[in-house]
């Protein structure tokens, strides 16, 4: 057995060492104590919050949450987590093993790490591979999203480059390692769950394997193709195996999410749709010269939100904008105090001083999130840039980079630029959508840069081995083709950036669709140098990528003219301006003013309206509120002190989704009494007595209704709930064969229900005492995971007024018990267990056996 060669350990060490320099000189506020205020990882905490107070005072985990849209199961708010064999290698290879946290440092290490094995397992040095790591891990979308808070897409990001890295090797003859890694990191993609970036690894991994097929069938190495494919599909399932607890638990939900379909009809039948709606899926396409964007950050003016500063034309429109409306104001009251003054010694008495302070700080105020995104997106939080020298680097892996690589990284790149267009290429993604399996389930289609981040950068440092390859070469004409390329390229992109900066503010309109919306248009010398500064934006940036496709292109000019110059100072030096042209960008979303004491960083203010709320409340816990003063439907805050009618989830349950769309939207108080709905918050206050407007108070945790009245499909039942009273409830049909003579119930007889224990959010206890059998409804949402017992026997609950649990009561007085258990959760996470202890003894054995060979060897 051969000793260990330090000489080739020792790169590793030390680029795993630059890593962590990096990462700790970027976060390094967490160092002093401070972190980051992630608003989507704040918002979160309102998704289960009372499923999760209930752990923390029992030890037991609810599979239902009521704290928002009116209750919930707990699959996507706070639910049991299974054991996991890729749980304690994600803390390793995260650092959260040593206390960094996964929210910032450890997803970011992660990354680096990640796309270091990738361009290895490309045949690059250490010390290129460590450049091609900079540029992808710097890419301004990876800190965007640690910013917002998306942890989870964050983390599945990172274990992207590695996962082809590793299908790279099994292609390559190097099947044990190649299969380990693709296990070990497609296992933690699995498991830090983000099924849409997934999928787009899905497709780019099946890009791979069509371009690989087509080289092994012209290269004559079909056989061993088809068993690299099959040990890849053997570790595809053990990747997967130890997910179980989650994947079937969520699959089974998503049947019943909005991911699922509507069951209403579309205009033409009753057959439930497949997926999301079309429209809604396609919210956040980016637009096709928005692309740009990854050569010129700015060309669409940044975040929806971003700091101008206080040099800015917009600063002084907006300051000589208040200035003058605060002079007129001032006029116009003393005017009307004073009849006999004239304006100009009126406009004496104004104190300017007082007039430039204010102005000065509202303006400061306007511009510190100025509106300078103007593209087709609702609003964004930046740009994806991907690198002005990956884009000129990209355009010359095209010409010098030869073998499947290139064409695999270059269709891989432009489906995925097809992709993330959404609605502005329907010709092909309208088709997609349709027909492609499971493309219909996920939303936001600008998430698919995430791989054309990958490829590019992927391809733009094989265009670099490749170039200095050739310039070495001996080869008669290689060095003359190299340069070539080299002109060719930068004569490409370098002249896209340079016509950008020099009639780029001919060239658009820097008109939003959103600015009539938000009314700036409304006051022309204000819109005006928005305009101004969208231009001067978009300007700058083309000058500065420029700049750095010069300063990139010299670089390699110099490379291959003085071939003498080693190539560890030509790697270093573009790693440099790797560093230059991306951590600036990165910067202006993810910066050291972004961080502040740890504990304000997941405080969630109670107002005094939500003491207001609590006081009114009293001894009743068990109410919900709808909060219009704020975005009702997409904001989790309210659900995190209040059960709330509203909430915040890309995956809500689907029937309450076109309740949603159907009457909360409309303000049909009828339907929102019928939720126990006791508090309305709004811009003024807060209302409890609806009575006093003339409109329905809430109805209760549970009533008995005197009429049945059975409807035909969903679109009847939602319709027929317009007029919902405490009278009669409305079921469809299916559920007769549930219901023994269901005529009996229709009677006015007395009777009455009422909550009598409140266990959790998935066990409540209700007391009936009826004359004759009635139906009783239970403001709580019917989900199929619910079991409903009288008098300890197990009978079966109905769905009533579209969304609600309903119960057939016999006479006389019982007692209701409603458990919330999710079956297939429990029994998937037993095998999650097994699973986890057999894909782990698989991989200790395939380590001992990679050890074993090679010492034989």
């Amino acid at each position: 057995m051969k000793s260990i060669s330090w000489k080739q350990i020792v790169p590793h060490v030390v680029a795993v060492c630059v890593f962590l320099l990096l990462t700790l000189v970027y976060f390094s506020p967490v160092l002093e104590g401070k972190d980051i205020k992630q608003d989507d990882a704040i918002g979160s905490m309102g998704w289960g919050k009372d499923a999760r107070d209930y752990h923390e005072e029992t030890g037991e985990y609810s599979y239902w949450s009521n704290s928002m849209f009116s209750g919930m199961p707990c699959n996507y708010t706070f639910a049991p987590q299974p054991a996991n064999v890729f749980k304690p290698i994600g803390e390793v290879v995260t650092l959260n093993i040593f206390g960094a946290s996964q929210r910032h440092i450890g997803c970011i290490f992660a990354t680096f790490v990640g796309c270091y094995i990738l361009f290895l397992a490309l045949g690059c040095r250490p010390w290129l591979s460590v450049a091609g790591s900079i540029v992808y891990t710097l890419g301004s979308y990876n800190f965007i999203i640690i910013d917002a808070g998306h942890m989870n897409k964050s983390l599945v990001i990172a274990t992207m480059a590695p996962v082809i890295g590793g299908i790279l090797l099994c292609y390559r003859r190097k099947l044990l390692a190649g299969s380990l890694v693709t296990l070990l990191f497609a296992g933690l993609n699995v498991y830090w769950s983000h099924q849409q970036v997934s999928y787009y690894l899905l497709l780019t991994a099946v890009i791979m394997a069509v371009v690989y097929f087509i080289y092994a069938w012209r290269e004559k190495w079909l056989p061993y193709y088809w068993k690299a494919t099959g040990v890849l599909a053997v570790v595809a399932l053990l990747a997967v195996a130890p997910a179980v607890g989650i994947l079937l638990p969520t699959n089974d939900y998503a049947k019943d999410s909005m991911r699922g379909g509507s069951e209403l009809s579309n205009g033409g039948g009753e057959e439930k749709s497949s997926g999301l709606n079309i429209d809604y899926a396609f919210d956040w396409s980016y637009g096709k010269a928005e692309s740009m964007t990854l050569l010129v950050p700015n060309l669409y003016g940044s975040a929806s939100g971003h700091n101008l500063g206080t040099e800015s034309q917009t600063y002084t429109a907006y300051k000589n904008y208040v200035s003058g409306a605060m002079i007129e104001q001032g006029i116009t009251a003393l005017l009307q105090q004073y009849p006999g003054l004239d304006r100009m010694t009126a406009m004496n008495y104004i104190d300017s001083n007082l007039v430039e302070s204010e102005a000065s700080r509202q303006a400061a105020q306007f511009v510190a999130s100025a509106p300078t995104y103007w593209g087709d997106q609702p609003f964004t939080s930046g740009p994806v840039y991907v690198g002005a020298i990956v884009c000129f680097l990209f355009v010359l892996g095209i010409f010098v980079v030869k073998g499947p690589e290139k064409w695999w990284l270059l269709v891989a790149t432009l489906f995925s630029l097809v992709l993330a267009w959404g609605r502005n290429m329907p010709e092909i993604n309208n088709f997609l959508f349709e027909y492609m399996p499971l493309y219909n389930k996920f939303r936001a289609p600008s998430m698919a840069l995430v791989v054309t981040t990958l490829t590019m950068s992927t391809l733009a440092i094989l265009a670099v081995k490749s170039l200095l390859s050739m310039f070495s070469s001996g080869k008669e004409g290689e060095q003359e083709k190299a340069f070539k390329t080299l002109y060719i390229s930068f004569g490409i992109v370098g002249g896209i950036a340079l016509i950008l900066a020099l009639f780029g503010g001919s060239m658009f309109s820097f008109v939003s669709p959103n600015d009539a919306a938000m009314g700036i248009d409304a006051i022309p010398e204000l819109y005006s140098a928005i305009i101004a500064d969208r231009t001067e934006m978009l300007t700058s940036d083309a000058w500065r990528s420029f700049v750095f496709i010069a300063a990139a292109a010299a670089l390699l000019f110099v490379a291959g003219y003085f071939r003498n110059i080693k190539r560890f100072y030509v790697v270093g030096a573009l790693s440099l301006l790797f560093l230059f042209d991306m951590w600036p960008v990165c910067q202006r979303y993810l910066n050291d003013d972004k961080f502040m004491p740890k504990k304000e960083t997941t405080e969630i203010a109670f107002t005094a309206v939500d003491s207001q709320i609590k006081a009114m409340a009293g001894d009743d816990a068990h109410y919900r509120v709808l909060n219009l003063a704020g975005n009702t439907f997409n904001e989790a805050f309210t659900s995190y002190k209040h059960s709330s009618i509203g909430g915040y989830s890309p995956a809500k349950l689907s029937r309450y989704q076109d309740l949603i769309n159907v009457h909360l939207s409309q303000m049909n108080f009828n339907v929102i009494s019928m939720l126990n709905t006791r508090f309305i918050i709004t811009e003024q206050g807060v209302v409890e007595n609806l009575q006093e407007y003339g409109l329905p108070g809430a109805y209760g945790n549970c009533w008995l209704v005197d009429n049945v009245e059975w409807v035909s499909g969903a679109q009847e039942e939602i319709e027929a709930i317009t007029a919902v009273d405490k009278q009669t409830a409305y079921i469809d049909k299916a559920w007769l064969g549930n219901v023994e003579n269901p005529e009996q119930y229709n009677n006015s007889q007395p009777g009455t229900i009422t909550m009598t224990q409140y266990k959790g959010p998935g066990n409540i206890i209700y007391e009936s005492n009826c004359d004759a059998p009635k139906i009783a409804i239970f403001s709580e949402v019917y989900y199929k995971t619910w079991k409903a017992f009288i008098d300890g026997k197990e009978v079966t609950p109905l769905r009533a007024n579209y969304v609600l649990r309903a119960l057939p009561l016999p006479a006389g007085k019982h007692t209701i018990e409603f458990k919330c258990v999710d079956e297939l959760m429990i029994e998937s996470h037993k095998w999650s267990l097994y699973l986890s202890i057999f894909v782990g003894v698989v991989m200790v054995a395939a380590v001992a056996f990679g050890i074993y060979r090679k010492a034989k060897r």
